[in-house]
């Protein structure tokens, strides 16, 4: 917001200083006719000189009143200006802010990538005047995000299952690995027959792994 400031100013400034050196030139460009306007001077100029005291009174009068009224409505536009501007911030702001909590509350990636995908789904409720809450949008965003995870694991399923663990990293895989461990511990209780001196297991529940232990247990 500074920035698109300071470059305004900059370009108003610049304007203003090729007006004051080259007037007839910026009049041009604009599309005003210079010679009109030198008539047009010159006429007033002349019925100016042609007025009795009162009517130049007058006159003097009604151009510094338009002069007040023309001021006045520049600086009406400013503080309408300026006003939008703070508005926009404080809503920039506040839209900001309700994206992070909703990141943070659904432990969502803090990335550049997450934050366009609010950002995008935000642009289109709007264009489409659809009630939405950012509850609602973090849910589109997190199913979004899943989605292209799935994706990812496919494509390297095909190509190179080293390639998928290289991008995954080794924290995430050590992470992966301790909850195929808690998996395996949960659905068994390993116990031991102390009159046949075998090992046996005792289900907890049902799950992909029953054949393996029953096998591993015909193998004692």
């Amino acid at each position: 917001m500074k920035k698109q400031a300071i470059e305004i100013q900059k370009e108003t400034n610049a304007l203003i200083d090729k007006i004051k050196d080259h007037p007839l030139e910026v009049l041009s460009h604009l599309g005003i006719d210079i010679d009109e306007l030198a008539e047009k001077r010159i006429w007033e100029k002349i019925q100016y000189e042609q007025m009795t005291d009162e009517e130049r009174e007058t006159y003097e009068a009604k151009q510094k009143l338009k002069y007040y009224e023309e001021q006045e409505n520049v600086r009406r536009q400013q503080e309408e200006y300026h006003r939008n501007q703070q508005a926009k911030q404080f809503h920039l702001e506040q839209f900001n802010k309700q994206i992070l909590t909703e990141i943070e509350k659904n432990n969502l990636p803090k990335d550049t990538s997450t934050y366009k995908k609010f950002v995008v789904i935000v642009q289109k409720a709007i264009q489409n005047q659809l009630p939405v809450t950012f509850a609602d949008i973090a849910q589109l965003v997190k199913e979004d995000l899943e989605k292209e995870d799935r994706r990812l694991v496919e494509r390297y399923k095909k190509k190179d299952v080293n390639s998928l663990i290289e991008e995954l990293g080794e924290e995430t895989i050590k992470a992966i690995q301790q909850e195929q461990i808690k998996k395996l511990k949960n659905p068994y209780v390993t116990t031991v027959n102390p009159t046949k001196g075998t090992m046996t297991k005792i289900k907890k529940g049902k799950g992909s792994l029953d054949d393996w232990f029953n096998g591993l247990n015909n193998g004692y």
